[in-house]
Protein backbone atom coordinates (compact mmCIF):
# COMPACT_ATOMS: atom_id res chain seq x y z
CA UNK A 1 0.00 0.00 0.00
CA UNK A 2 2.51 2.77 -1.05
CA UNK A 3 -0.35 5.40 -1.27
CA UNK A 4 -1.33 4.97 1.99
CA UNK A 5 -2.30 8.46 3.55
CA UNK A 6 -2.38 8.56 7.53
CA UNK A 7 -4.10 11.97 8.75
CA UNK A 8 -0.88 12.02 11.78
CA UNK A 9 1.51 12.12 9.07
CA UNK A 10 0.92 16.20 9.48
CA UNK A 11 2.39 15.31 13.10
CA UNK A 12 5.21 13.16 12.71
CA UNK A 13 8.03 16.22 13.03
CA UNK A 14 5.88 18.48 15.01
CA UNK A 15 6.32 18.34 18.67
CA UNK A 16 2.93 18.00 20.59
CA UNK A 17 0.92 16.76 23.94
CA UNK A 18 -2.00 14.25 23.81
CA UNK A 19 -3.57 14.99 26.59
CA UNK A 20 -6.92 14.98 28.96
CA UNK A 21 -7.57 17.57 31.95
CA UNK A 22 -10.37 17.29 34.75
CA UNK A 23 -12.71 20.91 33.59
CA UNK A 24 -15.53 21.05 36.09
CA UNK A 25 -15.71 17.10 36.80
CA UNK A 26 -15.43 16.17 32.95
CA UNK A 27 -11.95 14.48 31.45
CA UNK A 28 -11.39 16.29 28.78
CA UNK A 29 -8.86 15.37 25.90
CA UNK A 30 -7.10 17.59 23.65
CA UNK A 31 -3.93 18.12 21.62
CA UNK A 32 -1.34 20.88 22.16
CA UNK A 33 1.75 22.35 20.11
CA UNK A 34 3.38 25.09 19.67
CA UNK A 35 5.16 27.33 21.79
CA UNK A 36 3.71 27.69 25.20
CA UNK A 37 4.53 31.59 25.39
CA UNK A 38 2.80 32.11 21.86
CA UNK A 39 -0.99 33.33 21.59
CA UNK A 40 -3.23 30.70 22.13
CA UNK A 41 -5.43 29.39 19.22
CA UNK A 42 -8.30 27.00 20.00
CA UNK A 43 -9.92 24.55 17.68
CA UNK A 44 -13.36 23.44 17.86
CA UNK A 45 -14.58 20.16 15.96
CA UNK A 46 -18.30 19.83 14.45
CA UNK A 47 -20.85 17.94 15.51
CA UNK A 48 -20.16 14.15 16.73
CA UNK A 49 -16.57 14.67 15.67
CA UNK A 50 -13.11 15.11 17.39
CA UNK A 51 -9.56 17.02 17.49
CA UNK A 52 -8.91 14.78 14.39
CA UNK A 53 -10.81 16.96 12.80
CA UNK A 54 -8.04 19.12 12.51
CA UNK A 55 -4.94 16.36 11.88
CA UNK A 56 -3.89 18.30 8.71
CA UNK A 57 -4.00 21.70 10.41
CA UNK A 58 -2.29 21.76 13.72
CA UNK A 59 1.21 21.76 12.92
CA UNK A 60 1.49 24.60 10.07
CA UNK A 61 -0.82 26.63 12.79
CA UNK A 62 1.77 25.86 15.31
CA UNK A 63 4.33 27.59 14.05
CA UNK A 64 2.60 30.82 14.97
CA UNK A 65 0.18 30.12 17.67
CA UNK A 66 0.13 27.78 20.90
CA UNK A 67 -2.36 25.42 19.00
CA UNK A 68 -4.84 23.39 21.69
CA UNK A 69 -7.44 21.04 19.66
CA UNK A 70 -9.69 19.83 21.97
CA UNK A 71 -12.71 17.13 22.02
CA UNK A 72 -15.41 18.85 23.38
CA UNK A 73 -18.19 17.57 25.99
CA UNK A 74 -19.00 13.91 25.12
CA UNK A 75 -17.78 14.20 21.59
CA UNK A 76 -14.63 12.59 20.83
CA UNK A 77 -12.89 10.65 23.74
CA UNK A 78 -13.52 13.29 26.22
CA UNK A 79 -16.23 11.92 28.87
CA UNK A 80 -19.68 11.72 28.13
CA UNK A 81 -21.83 13.50 31.33
CA UNK A 82 -25.59 11.80 30.85
CA UNK A 83 -27.60 15.44 29.84
CA UNK A 84 -28.27 17.16 26.14
CA UNK A 85 -25.00 19.55 25.30
CA UNK A 86 -26.31 22.33 24.41
CA UNK A 87 -24.82 25.89 22.75
CA UNK A 88 -24.33 26.61 26.34
CA UNK A 89 -23.52 24.26 27.46
CA UNK A 90 -20.58 23.57 25.28
CA UNK A 91 -19.56 27.52 25.23
CA UNK A 92 -19.42 27.16 28.97
CA UNK A 93 -17.33 23.93 28.69
CA UNK A 94 -14.71 25.69 26.20
CA UNK A 95 -14.82 28.72 28.64
CA UNK A 96 -14.05 26.58 31.89
CA UNK A 97 -11.50 24.52 29.61
CA UNK A 98 -9.40 27.53 28.96
CA UNK A 99 -9.52 28.39 32.80
CA UNK A 100 -8.17 24.65 33.48
CA UNK A 101 -5.61 25.90 31.36
CA UNK A 102 -5.03 29.49 32.67
CA UNK A 103 -5.59 30.72 29.17
CA UNK A 104 -6.65 34.37 29.69
CA UNK A 105 -7.50 34.92 25.85
CA UNK A 106 -7.40 33.06 22.91
CA UNK A 107 -8.43 33.01 19.08
CA UNK A 108 -10.37 30.36 17.66
CA UNK A 109 -10.81 28.57 14.50
CA UNK A 110 -14.47 26.26 14.68
CA UNK A 111 -15.64 23.63 11.72
CA UNK A 112 -19.99 23.64 11.50
CA UNK A 113 -21.39 23.25 15.28
CA UNK A 114 -17.38 24.42 16.64
CA UNK A 115 -17.77 27.29 14.79
CA UNK A 116 -20.93 28.46 16.24
CA UNK A 117 -19.92 27.75 20.08
CA UNK A 118 -16.78 29.99 18.82
CA UNK A 119 -18.99 32.71 17.91
CA UNK A 120 -21.26 32.05 21.05
CA UNK A 121 -18.02 32.36 23.51
CA UNK A 122 -17.32 36.00 21.00
CA UNK A 123 -20.85 37.01 22.40
CA UNK A 124 -21.35 35.68 25.63
CA UNK A 125 -17.80 36.00 26.92
CA UNK A 126 -16.13 38.77 24.23
CA UNK A 127 -13.15 39.35 26.78
CA UNK A 128 -11.72 35.94 26.33
CA UNK A 129 -12.32 35.85 22.84
CA UNK A 130 -9.61 37.80 20.02
CA UNK A 131 -10.57 36.75 16.63
CA UNK A 132 -12.69 33.66 15.46
CA UNK A 133 -12.18 32.15 12.13
CA UNK A 134 -15.70 30.21 11.13
CA UNK A 135 -15.31 27.08 8.30
CA UNK A 136 -18.68 26.07 7.00
CA UNK A 137 -20.25 28.33 9.66
CA UNK A 138 -23.37 27.55 12.13
CA UNK A 139 -25.24 29.72 14.41
CA UNK A 140 -27.22 31.51 11.91
CA UNK A 141 -30.54 31.02 9.79
CA UNK A 142 -30.63 32.15 6.17
CA UNK A 143 -33.17 29.44 5.10
CA UNK A 144 -35.30 26.99 7.62
CA UNK A 145 -36.12 25.00 5.22
CA UNK A 146 -32.49 23.94 4.52
CA UNK A 147 -31.68 23.94 8.02
CA UNK A 148 -34.16 21.63 8.55
CA UNK A 149 -33.37 19.46 5.81
CA UNK A 150 -29.34 19.64 6.79
CA UNK A 151 -30.22 18.56 10.66
CA UNK A 152 -32.62 15.85 9.13
CA UNK A 153 -29.75 14.50 7.62
CA UNK A 154 -27.28 14.38 9.87
CA UNK A 155 -29.22 12.44 11.95
CA UNK A 156 -30.50 10.25 10.16
CA UNK A 157 -26.99 9.17 8.86
CA UNK A 158 -25.67 9.59 13.63
CA UNK A 159 -28.88 7.40 13.84
CA UNK A 160 -27.80 4.39 11.43
CA UNK A 161 -23.83 4.87 13.01
CA UNK A 162 -26.00 4.36 16.37
CA UNK A 163 -28.38 1.71 15.27
CA UNK A 164 -25.04 -0.97 13.41
CA UNK A 165 -21.80 0.84 14.40
CA UNK A 166 -20.14 -0.73 11.19
CA UNK A 167 -17.42 1.07 9.41
CA UNK A 168 -19.61 1.19 6.40
CA UNK A 169 -22.26 3.71 8.51
CA UNK A 170 -19.34 5.74 9.81
CA UNK A 171 -17.49 6.26 6.77
CA UNK A 172 -20.81 7.81 5.25
CA UNK A 173 -21.06 9.98 8.40
CA UNK A 174 -17.75 11.44 7.39
CA UNK A 175 -17.77 10.92 3.34
CA UNK A 176 -20.87 13.21 3.82
CA UNK A 177 -18.59 16.39 4.89
CA UNK A 178 -15.88 15.97 1.55
CA UNK A 179 -16.49 17.38 -2.29
CA UNK A 180 -14.01 14.30 -3.33
CA UNK A 181 -13.90 11.51 -0.60
CA UNK A 182 -12.42 9.24 -3.20
CA UNK A 183 -9.37 11.64 -2.94
CA UNK A 184 -9.36 13.18 0.46
CA UNK A 185 -10.75 10.60 2.93
CA UNK A 186 -8.02 8.76 5.00
CA UNK A 187 -9.17 5.55 6.40
CA UNK A 188 -7.86 6.74 9.33
CA UNK A 189 -10.49 9.28 9.77
CA UNK A 190 -13.03 6.60 9.23
CA UNK A 191 -11.20 4.72 12.14
CA UNK A 192 -10.84 7.68 14.74
CA UNK A 193 -14.45 8.22 13.87
CA UNK A 194 -15.45 4.57 15.06
CA UNK A 195 -13.15 4.45 17.84
CA UNK A 196 -14.74 7.69 19.41
CA UNK A 197 -17.92 5.82 19.23
CA UNK A 198 -17.36 3.06 20.83
CA UNK A 199 -18.84 2.11 24.08
CA UNK A 200 -22.50 1.05 25.63
CA UNK A 201 -24.19 4.07 25.65
CA UNK A 202 -23.72 5.14 22.30
CA UNK A 203 -27.30 6.05 21.60
CA UNK A 204 -27.94 8.01 24.18
CA UNK A 205 -24.39 9.90 24.05
CA UNK A 206 -25.37 10.80 20.10
CA UNK A 207 -28.90 11.92 21.33
CA UNK A 208 -27.02 14.61 23.90
CA UNK A 209 -24.54 15.17 21.02
CA UNK A 210 -27.33 15.80 18.80
CA UNK A 211 -28.79 18.50 21.57
CA UNK A 212 -27.08 21.42 19.45
CA UNK A 213 -29.29 21.36 16.58
CA UNK A 214 -31.49 23.56 18.10
CA UNK A 215 -33.04 27.33 17.90
CA UNK A 216 -30.59 27.96 20.74
CA UNK A 217 -27.70 27.42 18.17
CA UNK A 218 -28.31 30.82 16.24
CA UNK A 219 -28.06 34.12 16.71
CA UNK A 220 -30.76 36.51 15.42
CA UNK A 221 -29.60 38.99 12.63
CA UNK A 222 -29.79 41.83 15.68
CA UNK A 223 -26.96 39.67 17.48
CA UNK A 224 -24.61 39.42 14.67
CA UNK A 225 -24.56 43.22 13.86
CA UNK A 226 -23.91 43.77 17.35
CA UNK A 227 -20.63 41.48 17.36
CA UNK A 228 -17.61 43.27 17.77
CA UNK A 229 -15.07 40.45 17.47
CA UNK A 230 -12.76 40.08 13.98
CA UNK A 231 -14.38 37.15 11.85
CA UNK A 232 -13.51 35.42 9.22
CA UNK A 233 -15.65 33.32 7.44
CA UNK A 234 -14.17 30.32 5.17
CA UNK A 235 -17.23 28.92 2.52
CA UNK A 236 -16.59 25.40 0.85
CA UNK A 237 -17.91 26.89 -2.27
CA UNK A 238 -17.93 23.19 -5.04
CA UNK A 239 -21.51 21.96 -3.98
CA UNK A 240 -24.98 24.17 -2.72
CA UNK A 241 -25.20 24.02 0.52
CA UNK A 242 -26.76 26.47 3.71
CA UNK A 243 -23.10 26.81 4.75
CA UNK A 244 -22.27 28.52 1.92
CA UNK A 245 -25.46 30.88 2.30
CA UNK A 246 -24.81 31.18 5.79
CA UNK A 247 -20.83 32.21 5.28
CA UNK A 248 -21.83 35.20 2.69
CA UNK A 249 -25.06 36.41 5.38
CA UNK A 250 -22.44 36.63 8.10
CA UNK A 251 -19.90 38.49 6.09
CA UNK A 252 -22.96 40.93 5.26
CA UNK A 253 -23.99 41.78 8.59
CA UNK A 254 -21.16 40.90 10.85
CA UNK A 255 -19.54 44.59 11.53
CA UNK A 256 -16.06 42.82 11.40
CA UNK A 257 -16.22 39.91 9.12
CA UNK A 258 -14.53 38.83 6.30
CA UNK A 259 -15.58 36.17 3.98
CA UNK A 260 -13.24 33.83 1.77
CA UNK A 261 -14.36 31.13 -0.60
CA UNK A 262 -12.45 28.28 -1.56
CA UNK A 263 -13.60 25.49 -4.05
CA UNK A 264 -12.91 22.22 -4.86
CA UNK A 265 -14.22 21.21 -0.86
CA UNK A 266 -17.66 20.84 0.37
CA UNK A 267 -17.84 20.85 4.46
CA UNK A 268 -14.29 20.70 5.48
CA UNK A 269 -12.24 23.57 3.35
CA UNK A 270 -9.85 23.53 6.33
CA UNK A 271 -9.18 19.48 5.47
CA UNK A 272 -9.60 18.89 1.36
CA UNK A 273 -7.56 22.70 0.87
CA UNK A 274 -5.11 23.09 3.76
CA UNK A 275 -2.61 25.14 1.47
CA UNK A 276 -5.56 27.82 0.65
CA UNK A 277 -7.39 27.71 3.98
CA UNK A 278 -3.92 28.54 6.21
CA UNK A 279 -3.17 31.33 3.62
CA UNK A 280 -6.82 32.80 4.45
CA UNK A 281 -6.77 31.78 8.08
CA UNK A 282 -2.98 32.69 9.51
CA UNK A 283 -3.01 36.08 8.00
CA UNK A 284 -6.01 37.22 9.24
CA UNK A 285 -4.95 35.47 12.64
CA UNK A 286 -1.70 36.81 13.11
CA UNK A 287 -2.31 40.69 11.74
Amino acid sequence: MTDYQSIWKHLFRTPHRLAWIDVDGVSTRYLEAGKPDAPALILLHGATGSLEYFCANIAPLAEHFRVIALDMMGNGLSEAPDYPYTPSVYRHHVRDFMDALQIERASFIGVALGSAIAIHMAYHFPERVEKVVMVSPGAIVVNEAEVGQFISGVKERRGAATESLTWDNVEKIVSALYFNPAKSLMPDMVSARLECYQGDNLKTRMANMMSSAQPEQFLSHDQWRALQTPILVIAAVSIKHMFVDNARKIAEIAPNASLVEIPECRIWAHFEQPEAFHSAAIPFLTA
